[in-house]
């Protein structure tokens, strides 16, 4: 039985060896040598890594090994090496913190806002949403205006730490779901409530959302293309894989903190997912709530002075760039293998040391207001009630759906506008995969479009993700 299970060790971690290779080839390729990898592989990989894992068959997996009982809240000793940071059992019976549910409600009224600010006020020297693929936007605001710079800055400080917090939190509950479960069924349990939203907007709503905006914007049908693409939902296989990987960790004894890493916000995002399984061990969330008094003061005056800085300080750190040329891009010169191309407006020698600075000090925000956030939800906002309930059940489902809404939504004030006498002429921007308007727009029209479309897609998406989730079979996945 030993040699069995010798065998299945070295098979199992030679697949993982050959497929994160591939991907970390594909990505080398696709983003450091410009060789024109297609996203599609990229996005898919980690999916079919999940499924085609040769699992150990159940009845080997019980064979010859006295049954333990396993107690709810303490993961099975014997599914990792002692040597391994996560080896130790969960405290039993812990209390489920009820301000987390909480706080991912507040987390998706964040992301719907911060899509929404992206609309009306384009950050400018990098393509906003480029970064995950192609994203059906209609973007108002991209001039230099009051309202696009403190779009920049609301846009700077969410992108700082709401994804890294998701994934803490999302880490916190993996280790009990993981001993309730046991490997097999909490990788299928993720491929279903992960996996299933995530190519449904893939394959389906993020084509369908395109097609809309080219009957809206586009009137010749030969420019018409069906465009699947990940969307918000990229953050479902991200955490498909950290789960994934999660599994792996326990059977094999793995440290996460050997993955290789990328420079951008990846790196928070693997060390906070790992937090958030150790806290879970070790209840660090109790801990958080009994730091004396002048620890939490400090905390929350370094959280609030680094909001204020990227609020306040980072829009009006550099000259706003001009707006993106949209014409078709040109090709590549022969021999162009610059690692990092000219931005428009961007003075690229000194971007190394802009990436340093703000790096370090957006590393401190990260971290610091990721805990005064959860210090405040856990000391003030600590419990349940009908609306809480409600907007919790509701905050998964309109993290995925939301961006569905968000351009028909950015049109009806754009009808408006045209209504009242403004004309704005909207065009496909190849630099951006986006539809721009060409028509600059003051900074008042911006940020009252930004107003009026946030409480515009609120209102009717909180509802109906909440009874979306309650048609039979969408809980599992919803």
């Amino acid at each position: 039985m030993e040699a069995t299970d010798a065998s299945r060790l070295a098979k199992q971690s030679l697949y993982l060896a050959t497929c994160f290779g591939v991907l970390m080839l594909m990505v080398y390729l696709r983003y450091h040598a410009f060789v024109p990898v297609d996203n599609l592989p990229l996005v898919l990989l980690p999916c079919v890594m999940v499924a085609a894992f040769p699992w150990q068959p159940a009845q080997a997996e019980l064979a010859d090994k006295p049954v333990q009982p396993v107690v709810v809240g303490y993961a099975p000793t014997r599914t990792a090496p002692e040597c391994s940071p996560l080896a130790t059992p969960l405290l039993a019976i812990k209390p489920r913190y009820d301000y987390l549910d909480n706080v991912k409600a507040f987390l998706a009224f964040i992301v719907v806002t911060h899509h929404v600010a992206c609309s009306f006020g384009d950050t400018g020297g990098v393509p906003v949403w480029a970064h995950t693929g192609v994203w059906p936007a209609i973007v108002l605001g991209d001039q230099d205006v009051w309202s696009s710079r403190v779009a920049t800055g609301l846009i700077t400080a969410d992108q700082g730490y709401f994804i890294s917090l998701l994934c803490f939190i999302s880490g916190h509950f993996t280790p009990a779901s993981h001993a309730r479960k046991g490997t097999r069924e909490f990788i299928k349990g993720k491929l279903i409530r992960y996996g299933i939203p995530y190519l449904v907007y893939f394959w389906c709503l993020n084509p369908l959302c395109w097609m809309w905006l080219f009957l809206m914007f586009e009137p010749d049908p030969a420019a018409w293309a069906y465009v699947p693409g990940p969307g918000p939902p990229w953050f479902l296989q991200m955490l498909l894989l950290f789960n994934a990987w999660y599994g792996w960790i326990l059977a094999f004894g793995f440290n996460m903190f050997y993955i290789p890493t990328s420079i951008g916000s990846f790196p928070f995002y693997i060390i906070f997912f790992y937090a958030g399984c150790v806290a879970a061990r070790d209840d660090w969330l109790a801990d958080l709530l009994r730091w004396p008094s002048w620890q939490v003061v400090a905390l929350y005056c370094v959280a609030v002075s680094l909001l204020l800085f990227n609020l306040v300080a980072v829009p009006f750190m550099s000259p706003f760039p001009p707006s993106p040329d949209c014409l078709p891009p040109s090709p590549p010169s022969p021999g162009d293998t610059a690692l990092l191309p000219p931005q428009r407006g961007v003075d690229n020698s000194t971007l190394p040391t802009t990436l340093l600075v703000f790096g370090a000090v957006e590393g401190v925000y990260t971290v610091a207001f990721s805990l005064a956030t959860l210090h405040f939800f856990g000391t003030f906002l600590n419990s349940r009630n009908r609306a809480w309930d409600f907007l919790a059940n509701a905050a998964y489902a309109v993290y995925i759906l939301h961006f569905v809404l968000l351009a028909p939504c950015v049109y009806a004030y754009l009808a408006i506008l045209r209504a009242s006498g403004t004309s704005v002429n909207i065009t496909y921007c190849f630099a951006r995969d986006a539809f721009y308007s060409t028509t600059p727009l003051k900074g008042w029209q911006l940020s009252t479009g930004f107003l009026f479309t946030t409480l515009l897609i609120n209102l009717p998406l909180w509802p109906t993700a909440y009874y979306l989730r309650k048609l039979p079979g969408f809980s599992r996945v919803l």
